[in-house]
């Protein structure tokens, strides 16, 4: 500080602070961002997902039963026709 030749000079060490600060801010809101996306989006789309397979499997079993439904008529015609 008081000139000497083996002082530091202070703008090296706030650009270095500077640096290390916007770094800081950076990694901070990519991982904020990157929380939010696995707490908000993921179980979005996770939930649409799974509403889709709920209806494809309800449509599924309905066609299930209705072909069942279909099966047992014409057991009970033919066994009534004989």
């Amino acid at each position: 500080m008081d000139g000497g030749s083996n002082s530091v000079p202070w703008f090296a060490r706030v650009e270095l602070i500077d640096l290390l600060s916007w770094g800081c801010l950076a990694a901070l809101v990519a991982i904020v961002a990157y929380r939010a996306y696995q707490e908000y989006y993921l179980p979005k789309k996770r939930e649409q997902a799974l509403a889709e397979a709920k209806a494809r499997f309800d449509e599924m079993a309905d066609q299930a039963v209705s072909a069942e439904d279909v099966s047992r008529r014409q057991d009970r015609d033919l066994a009534g026709g004989e």
